[in-house]
């Protein structure tokens, strides 16, 4: 059973059946048919339930309710029917719509496959309350299948209502002296149990039709998520950071091989060795002759050399650091 139940989506909204044999809880699928659950509601809020039968009881089938006595059996129909591929008649305790009808309502006693899509499921008894559903299954029942016992709906309370928007009139009856005629009813709402986990996203899997035709009610999420969420990003990140830091690595190692060549090209343009017996002759010349002249023109010589060759300035840094 519970393989079947967490295959549903999730419910919002609840309702209390208290009947001559037990009280029933009805959780609402109100997201999947949300107008099947409003005019239920509006029947529950209204009193139209209150003080009547159920007047069908087919064993190991199911357990259907007469729906509002005022209204007549050949009214036109204002529902449409509301289905979801994950809400099926495959289990006991699954509430749904009379075909033809806008207030007759039943519940399963067992598996009903052969009526898909052919009532709307609006709800399904949870708790023990399932209990009180088998006991009325298990009256006897006359040929017409009406069950010889009377069971009573004596009273409805709405729990929680998932329309905040839904305000009621309540109806006057003769039989019930502490209604008031023209009474607004507003259901009071309650917090949601949402422990129980639902596979995905039941708005999405709504109908179309359906999306716009109630009132946006607060929903609880829980988000789950995986070791894997925003492992893309990580990466990407990451390899950004590399590329980013061998780009650098590249320009720099590009900066630090131009610089040395540079470096090279100055030293080999201004430093140029010259051998020093190119100039120990002509010195050595030039002092044999013991003239002024002879001196004056080797100076002549010396600082064309120098001209020729930069290294003359870095023979007169040399003197300027002996004075």
């Amino acid at each position: 059973m519970s393989s079947i139940y967490s295959s549903e989506p999730a419910t919002e909204g609840k309702v209390l059946l208290c009947t001559s044999l037990g009280d029933v809880d009805i959780e609402l699928w109100s997201k999947q048919t949300p107008k099947t659950c409003r005019n239920f509601l509006t029947l529950c809020l209204s009193g139209a339930l209150e003080n009547t039968l159920f007047d069908r009881i087919v064993q190991d089938f199911i357990v259907q309710h007469q729906g509002d006595p005022e209204q007549p059996d050949n009214a036109p129909l204002t529902l449409k029917p509301e289905y979801h591929p994950r809400i099926k008649f495959n289990h006991r305790g699954q509430v749904a719509m009379v075909k033809g009808s806008d207030s007759k309502f039943f519940i399963t006693l067992g598996a009903a496959e052969h009526l898909h899509q052919t009532s709307t499921i609006f709800g399904k008894i949870t708790g023990p309350t399932m209990f009180n559903v088998l006991r009325m299954g298990n009256i006897t029942t006359d040929d017409n299948d009406c069950p010889e016992q009377p069971i009573k709906l004596l009273s409805v309370e709405v729990l929680s209502n998932p329309f905040e928007d839904l305000v009621v009139a309540r109806r006057s009856k003769a039989t019930n002296g502490d209604n008031n005629a023209n009474s607004s009813v507003v259901a009071r709402k309650s917090t949601k149990n949402v422990g129980l986990l639902s596979f995905g996203n039941d708005k999405d899997s709504s109908d179309s039709d359906n999306d716009n035709d109630t009132a946006a009610a607060p929903v609880v999420k829980i988000s789950m998520k995986s070791s894997h969420d925003h492992r893309p990003k990580k990466r990407r990140k990451k390899n950004k950071e590399k590329k980013h830091a061998k780009e650098k690595k590249h320009a720099k190692e590009e900066k630090l091989e131009r610089v040395k060549k540079e470096k090279d090209i100055v030293v080999k343009e201004v430093v140029q060795v010259v051998p020093c017996e190119k100039l120990i002759p002509k010195i050595e010349s030039g002092s044999s002759s013991g003239g002024t002249g002879d001196k004056t023109s080797l100076m002549d010589q010396l600082a064309r050399f120098r001209k020729k060759n930069a290294i003359g300035d870095l023979e007169e840094d040399d003197e300027e650091d002996d004075y």
